[in-house]
């Protein structure tokens, strides 16, 4: 996973990541990393559309995240 922290911090490339909070709650957030630490990456998470501190420990999987394409029906 580092490799994608890495990827998003320099190239500005959203993540989208599955977490789990200390609670034990699963989540999907996509974010873009601001810094990479050792136990936390630091980002904006577009998800809460704020800056969030993320424990390396608890991200259990990140992807470049891709926005899903929409399509309009024909009028």
């Amino acid at each position: 996973m580092y490799q994608y922290f890495m990827k998003s911090l320099v190239h500005h490339i959203p993540l989208q990541i599955i977490y789990v909070s200390k609670k034990g709650e699963f989540t999907k957030r996509i974010i873009y990393v601001k810094k990479v630490k050792e136990t936390y990456i630091f980002a904006y998470c577009l998800t809460k559309r704020h800056y969030r501190k993320f424990s390396t420990e608890q991200i259990l999987a990140a992807i470049p995240y891709k926005k899903k394409k929409t399509f309009e029906s024909a009028s």
